[in-house]
């Protein structure tokens, strides 16, 4: 599974939606959240099953909403080497 972070846009936009569809019914609220989470899941799992839409851009769907989800894959190697490894000689 990869982690995620979602940006403090992103976040205040999701927060706006969710009270947005509270106003509607507090039901609606509650299941866009969790249909956001189960994308969010799904894209940690696997995240390049959705394609690239621009600029290196996936995009994804939520569930039962007009709401989709914009992400980019960003991979970090982490290589550790010792001083003994870097600077022996061969």
């Amino acid at each position: 599974m990869y982690q995620y972070t979602i940006s403090e846009g992103a976040k205040t936009h999701i927060q706006l939606t969710i009270q947005w569809y509270k106003d509607i019914h507090t039901h609606l609220a509650k299941r866009f959240l969790a249909c956001v989470r189960q994308t969010i899941q799904l894209l940690t799992e696997y995240p390049e099953i959705k394609p690239v839409v621009y600029d290196n851009v996936h995009c994804a769907g939520v569930n039962g909403f007009p709401y989709t989800i914009h992400y980019l894959i960003i991979i970090f190697v982490h290589i550790k080497l010792s001083f003994y490894e870097v600077f022996s000689p061969s």
